[in-house]
């Protein structure tokens, strides 16, 4: 069964400079954010709402709800009492606010409880979603060591509430990366990347622009940015041990039908081709149609090089980047030989370079009396 989930980090509310009774206190002034796939308008005040408010919104027009948000929350904003209820580990230190929203003055326990009492206002499907604080700590002298530990506890939880592993590719990962400083980013960023490798889909990277990419306070998906990493690591598994699979699905590329359902180019798709064919030769080692692959492979990349001027395909551009690190690790294998030997031994010391031991016995045997 899908397990829809949502995680964000939970930020700071806009206080006014003064404060009332020693509260600190926030006049409550709503923006309009158009949603993105066409969900609407939505009236948000603080960061994290209107993004959030995109997840239920498009999970409702899907007939399925957020079961479980996961909120990443510094001391500072939730109050020791919430803290305790919530079983959080750590101690909350919010000692309350004030808001002001249309000639009311109400007085809230912490900023957490605010937001929140502001989105089972606005969504009305809010309220059947756990919502799951996580406590932000850190010591300034053991920064990294402690935003390490954050980031696997953070997976970690993640993981166990979810259920055993086989439940894993059933869950659909639906982030608000807005909020938060540079750091809670990178964060995020590493427990999608270890969440995606258990098996986990990213659904959604909702960012909430304040009219400074477009010309409106405006909700991006910006998952394909993320993306990149998967594209990064398929060229690493490429180059380390001939495996074109995370490249492929990077690109959405089916090697049965040689179609992508993204915008890719007839070179680029060559290269794709070229790669899952010798990807197939070397993992299951078909000795007569390795050398043919490599040089069916070198002759794709060049052909791809030659065209890149006149091409202003993003797919095009982004793999252009991977070009010179996938020729380097290739090296003398993606020269046109001079000969069968020589061109053997090179494939032969390749494998052995990259660990793939089996695959340098069963050439080495094969091809012992060419060498």
């Amino acid at each position: 069964m899908i397990q829809n989930i949502g995680i964000m980090f939970f930020s700071k509310v806009r206080f006014m400079a003064k404060k009332e009774n020693n509260f600190d206190c926030a006049e409550v002034q709503p923006k309009a954010f158009s949603l993105e796939e066409g969900l609407g308008i939505f009236h948000g005040f603080q960061t994290n709402e209107a993004p959030v408010a995109n997840m239920v919104s498009l999970l409702e027009q899907r007939n399925e709800r957020l079961e479980r948000l996961y909120c990443l929350v510094t001391p500072e904003c939730i109050s020791a009492q919430e803290a305790r209820d919530y079983g959080c580990v750590g101690e909350g230190r919010d000692m309350g606010m004030i808001a002001h929203e249309n000639g009311v003055e109400t007085g809230y326990p912490s900023q957490f409880s605010f937001w929140c009492k502001r989105m089972r206002e606005q969504c009305p499907a809010f309220t059947e979603i756990k919502i799951i604080p996580i406590l932000l700590l850190h010591r300034e002298e053991e920064l990294v060591a402690y935003i390490e530990g954050q980031i696997a506890s953070f997976t970690n939880h993640i993981k166990r509430d979810a259920g055993r592993a086989d439940a894993w590719p059933q869950c659909h990962i639906y982030a608000d990366i807005t909020g938060g400083p540079r750091y809670v980013n990178m964060m995020m960023t590493a427990v999608l990347q270890f969440l995606q490798y258990d098996g986990m889909h990213i659904e959604k990277m909702l960012y909430a622009d304040y009219d400074a990419l477009s010309n409106e306070n405006r909700i991006y998906d910006v998952r394909t940015v993320g993306d990149v990493y998967k594209l990064v690591a398929g060229a690493d598994a490429f180059v380390s041990y001939g495996s074109s699979r995370a490249i492929e699905e990077y690109f959405a590329y089916d090697a049965d039908l040689d179609i992508s359902s993204k915008e890719i180019g007839d070179e680029l798709r060559g290269v794709l081709r070229a790669m899952h064919k010798f990807s197939d030769a070397i993992q299951i080692c078909q000795t007569s149609k390795i050398p043919d692959a490599l040089i069916t492979l070198n002759g794709a990349l060049e052909k791809f090089e030659r065209n890149m001027e006149n091409s202003s395909r993003r797919a095009d551009l982004v793999f252009m980047q991977l070009i010179d690190t996938i020729k380097a690790g290739y090296g003398a294998l993606l020269h046109v030989p001079e000969s069968r030997a020589q061109h053997y031994l090179a494939i032969i010391c390749w494998c052995v370079d990259k660990g793939l031991l089996q695959q340098a016995m069963t050439l080495a045997t094969e091809w012992m009396p060419v060498i």
